[in-house]
């Protein structure tokens, strides 16, 4: 709040209303019965028709993510046990059980920033290359799989953007079509976006500019997000929306700053 203030900016405390509400404590053997008594109390709660958001809190979600995915399956969704064959409809969701940036999906979008901030290791641009989440990859997979393992032979430990482009388009050029085509493309726009952005700019251009450079790669891909993914989206966006706030307290950034 001190902070707030004294860039200028009106900071003060919210007071909420209280609400009533009943409490019970339940005492359970280890976390394990804790697990099956929450997933048996939400069966209950279901089969009496109980309607509306559910939710539960749970210290170290992260840690116990599996164990508690394993038991509401069990309980809520035996056929997800039974029939590992079929798409089931899960009637619960777990919010992000693990760091934003541990996901697949949201990794896969910081790699992407990652890489434009000078040489990086191999290892980040072969997963750039073979990454679900940008455009084209289900039609130039193997062309792309071609092309990392020509930038393994070349054997440089790191690579920038401009040496990626010039292997890409040697690659798309030896052979008979254009394999190449739509990642050649992608990281040509992306090049060139880059290139014409102010060396610094607040929180809040940041912030677009960032989720504008992710969208030239078509982030987050072609396919259809699952429950995870969504949530990941999301949460995505929630972050780069705080991080755009911060342009009230911030002074401009550099793209690495950012």
């Amino acid at each position: 709040m001190q902070a707030q203030s004294a860039a200028g900016a009106q900071a003060g405390l919210l007071e909420l209303p209280l609400h009533e509400a009943q409490a019970m404590l339940l005492p359970c053997a280890d976390r394990q019965a804790e697990t099956e008594a929450v997933a048996q109390w939400l069966r209950n709660l279901l089969d009496s028709g109980v309607e509306g958001p559910i939710g539960i809190v749970v210290p170290d979600l992260a840690g116990l993510r599996h164990d508690i995915e394993r038991v509401f399956d069990e309980v809520l969704t035996p056929a997800a046990v039974t029939d590992l064959n079929k798409a089931i409809q899960r009637p619960f969701n777990i919010s992000l059980g693990t760091a934003l940036a541990d996901l697949p999906m949201a990794h896969s979008a910081l790699n992407l920033l990652f890489l434009l901030q000078g040489y990086s290791p191999l290892g980040r641009w072969s997963q750039l290359l073979l990454s679900p989440f940008i455009s084209g990859v289900d039609a130039e997979l193997a062309a792309r799989a071609q092309l990392d393992a020509r930038l393994r032979r070349h054997g440089e430990a790191k690579l920038s953007l401009r040496q990626v482009l010039y292997w890409a388009d040697r690659e798309n050029n030896e052979g008979d079509d254009a394999p190449l085509q739509q990642l050649l493309q992608m990281l040509t726009a992306l090049r060139e976006q880059f290139a014409s952005l102010p060396r610094s700019q607040s929180a809040a251009d940041w912030s677009e500019q960032l989720q504008a450079m992710l969208q030239i790669v078509g982030w987050p891909g072609e396919r259809e997000l699952d429950s995870e993914g969504f949530q990941t989206g999301q949460a995505w966006k929630m972050l780069l929306a705080k991080f755009g706030s911060l342009g009230q307290i911030l002074p401009a950034l550099t793209f690495n700053e950012a």
